[in-house]
């Protein structure tokens, strides 16, 4: 189970269901793991990504999703799965999970290698529309 919460003054705010979900775990033996929660990369982010994909896919021919998937597998390396067995290579890592902090990385490491790949140097990154 996993709990997100605040914590002002050596509270949790969310002190009750912490309690809640201690009781299902009565006579057992359990493992508490507290750390700081970065937050998932945000929309704003995620959007002037997709704004990138695009420019590049203009260039490249790949629509915007099959461009994502190239800039993930370049920069992450790819593995093969199996799916109804059929084999295809999908990126190691792709930027749903990353935090907001990995992601300001990844942007980064993505306008580097768009000039590596394609000779294309990417416009300032923006998180306008």
């Amino acid at each position: 189970m996993k709990l997100i919460s605040g914590v002002t003054n050596n509270k949790l705010a969310l002190e009750e269901e912490f309690h809640n979900i201690l009781k299902c775990f009565e006579g057992k033996v359990v493992r508490i793991n507290i750390e700081k929660d970065e937050g998932r990369r945000s929309s704003d982010q995620n959007r002037g990504l997709w704004r990138w994909n695009k420019i590049l896919g203009d260039h490249t021919g790949y629509n915007e999703e099959e461009m994502h998937y190239v800039m993930c597998g370049a920069l992450y390396g790819w593995k093969q799965i199996e799916v109804g067995g059929i084999k295809i290579d999908r990126p190691n890592k792709t930027t749903s999970r990353m935090t907001t902090s990995e992601f300001s990385h990844h942007i980064m490491l993505y306008k580097i290698k768009a000039l590596d790949l394609f000779g294309i140097d990417l416009p300032p990154f923006s998180y306008d529309d």
